[in-house]
């Protein structure tokens, strides 16, 4: 989740967690449930997200490189790598369009994750 100010993430925080373990009897992760900055970045699905910018977890990277190993053919190799190489042009992009004019997720914005 992401909001503009602390008290507009706690308000989401609250309202997900109770419909999560109210409605569907689950419980969150008191672990992996933190409210952060985007400048203190954090780390979601392999990926670490900060400020402006997006890069792949350490062991998210070791992960891939040993699926490359493991693949003998040259076209699986490229049909993996494809969407590592869109998200490359997609940052790059990103990072060109942003020097230009203001970016969204300044260091007061907040995420749950």
């Amino acid at each position: 989740m992401l909001a503009k100010t602390k008290p507009e993430i706690e308000k989401a925080l609250e309202i997900v967690r109770s419909v999560i373990e109210g409605r569907l009897g689950l419980r969150l992760s008191p672990e992996k449930t933190k409210i952060v900055t985007f400048a203190d970045g954090f780390d979601f699905l392999g990926f670490h997200f900060q400020r402006d910018h997006l890069t792949m977890r350490a062991k998210s990277v070791e992960k891939f490189q040993e699926k490359i190993k493991s693949i003998r053919s040259v076209k699986h190799i490229f049909l993996l790598c494809v969407p590592m190489l869109k998200l490359q042009r997609h940052q790059q992009r990103r990072k060109n369009v942003s020097a230009t004019r203001t970016h969204p997720a300044r260091a007061g914005n907040v995420a749950a994750h």
